[in-house]
């Protein structure tokens, strides 16, 4: 079962997370309005990526990771075209 059918997303987002499938997607927590989510990666996102994806993504790491051990936790939102 893909991560789409259990949780809500744009396709935007859906988009996003597909192209963060090598990063082993841990679990994805989804918003009301479907342009906002959580997710937890086992690699972390490549900065250069974030830097490229900023114009219409936010990408952020919320939390430590050095207290999440293997797991990283980012915030994605849509913020443009």
């Amino acid at each position: 079962m893909s991560w789409w059918n259990i949780v809500k997303m744009s396709e935007r987002i859906q988009w996003l997370v597909d192209q963060l499938s090598d990063n082993d997607v841990v679990e994805i927590t989804g918003s009301k309005d479907a342009n906002e989510i959580e997710l937890i990666v086992a690699i972390p996102i490549d900065p250069r990526f974030i830097e490229w994806m900023n114009k219409k993504y936010k990408i952020e790491l919320i939390g430590e990771p050095w207290r999440m051990g293997t797991r990283n936790k980012y915030k994605i939102e849509v913020i443009g075209e």
